[in-house]
């Protein structure tokens, strides 16, 4: 770690003890966490990977009714996602299609805090103050340790702890993406006709996934997949059956944290004539990898390196019963 670029790229940050800074850094993600899920708030944000651009408009409540949100692209097709606590809605006007797909239920309703795990793997610093969207916004910084994470530099507001700005960066400290409001208010009240699709028109055809995860689905994780290893810090956090509403087929859902980080594996056989892409693609912070494997299609993807994912890949094996 080039520490020297980061610490260019990130003043003018006041950095602390690691004890204090690790104190700090859980105390305010807390914050953010909570302030995501609790908070009312609605503005506009732009999100940049790579060269791609797009200007977005959330709206968030949360109520008797829990917790409920809008997200609408201002540009580009325009797709929404209006998600409430158990479904998700992505309204794609272009093909006039709705997708309707289950939401796993968070544990006692509530998130968990980013950075539960994972303290070895990130140092930290804390201070300096930005002004965005009107707001002002206290400087996070977490820089990994090793080459299989990315840096974030985080600017959370100063009174909510609300995510204002958000970058995600590379070893030498250059930003792979980046959002950041432009515009943000912290209504006491948001109505529930703000909440609802601003696109859903008639004539669209509503594809909704069945429910396969639990303990009662005819379809359960095969177990003979397998990871010799693991990439430093991450653990396997779930692995489970999943639906997605645009495909016929089930998919296994095998989820990799280090506590910030994440990388999702997706297993399943091949559909006849379905094409698919193999190899390796990056676009910003995110990589994919896809590549055949004893008769399924593997795709990994995550917000990590894509030698994390090479890493990953070579580690995933399918034991074959003993004969």
């Amino acid at each position: 770690m080039r520490k020297a670029l980061w610490l260019a790229l990130l003043w003018p940050l006041s950095v602390v003890a690691a004890g204090d800074a690790i104190d700090q850094v859980r105390t305010w993600l807390e914050k953010m966490v909570s302030a995501q899920q609790y908070l009312n708030y609605e503005g506009t944000f732009v999100y940049t990977s790579g060269p791609e651009v797009r200007t977005l408009q959330i709206v968030h409540s949360f109520d008797s009714r829990g917790e409920r949100e809008r997200l609408t692209e201002l540009d580009g097709d325009g797709r929404e996602i209006v998600r409430d606590d158990t479904h998700f809605f992505t309204v794609l006007p272009i093909k006039k299609l709705v997708l309707v797909e289950g939401r796993a239920a968070t544990p006692e309703g509530k998130a968990e805090a980013p950075l539960e795990r994972g303290f070895d793997y990130y140092d930290f610093s804390v201070g300096g103050s930005e002004r965005i969207a009107d707001h002002r916004c206290r400087i996070v910084a977490i820089y990994p340790r090793d080459a299989f994470r990315y840096g974030y530099r985080l600017c959370l507001e100063e009174d909510t702890g609300l995510l204002l700005k958000a970058q995600t960066l590379d070893r030498a400290g250059q930003p792979r993406e980046q959002m950041m409001f432009t515009e943000l208010k912290l209504p006491e009240h948001i109505s529930t006709e703000r909440l609802q699709t601003t696109v859903h028109e008639t004539g669209f055809a509503v594809l909704e996934s069945p429910a396969v995860a639990g303990e009662d689905s005819p379809f359960q994780p095969d177990p003979s997949w397998k990871l010799s290893e693991l990439p430093p810090g991450f653990t396997v956090r779930r692995n489970e059956m999943r639906q997605i509403a645009s495909s016929e087929v089930p998919v296994q859902h095998i989820l990799l944290e280090d506590g910030l980080a994440s990388v999702s594996i997706f297993i399943a056989r091949p559909v006849p004539g379905e094409p698919y892409r193999s190899g390796l693609t990056t676009s910003g912070a995110l990589s994919a990898l896809s590549f055949p494997r004893d008769g399924y299609i593997v795709t990994l993807v995550g917000e990590v390196p894509p030698a994390t994912l090479e890493f990953i890949a070579r580690a995933l094996v399918r034991e074959r019963p003993a004969s």
